[in-house]
């Protein structure tokens, strides 16, 4: 991906807050969270980037508003992530699950790999292709 490329992707995200503690949580869901295509990425300020199950963490949090997201998201955004963000309020599971299927076809398919997630995450470590 040229720099062109990465500074007009725009990663989806969706920030919500736990209701047990008020801790905000950046979902990624379009990212693979582990070799499971039902887990997502996910961040938090304590314990950084991780997966998550998404339909668990809804279950467990509240829409968090821009005020309540903003340091957060301001640290995903500064060195060394430089994100830069689409904003979603929702997740919708069908949507996001073939988005993580979509990006690991392109990978297999890129690869020539055959469909095993941990081959297809080793090789996109290795070759700089974004999960």
């Amino acid at each position: 991906m040229t720099d062109t490329q990465k500074a007009n992707t725009r990663e989806p995200v969706i920030f919500r807050k736990w209701k047990r503690c008020g801790t905000i949580i950046a979902i990624f869901p379009a990212q693979f969270g582990s070799h499971e295509l039902h887990t997502c990425g996910s961040y938090l300020h304590v314990g950084q980037h991780g997966a998550c199950a998404p339909i668990g963490v809804i279950a467990a949090t509240t829409p968090a508003a821009p005020s309540e997201y903003a340091k957060l998201k301001r640290e995903l955004e500064a060195e060394p992530y430089c994100y830069q963000f689409q904003i979603f309020k929702r997740y919708l599971h069908s949507k996001w699950y073939a988005e993580r299927q979509r990006r690991l076809n392109a990978i297999t398919k890129e690869t020539r790999a055959p469909w095993r997630y941990e081959e297809a995450a080793e090789l996109s470590h290795m070759e700089g292709i974004k999960l």
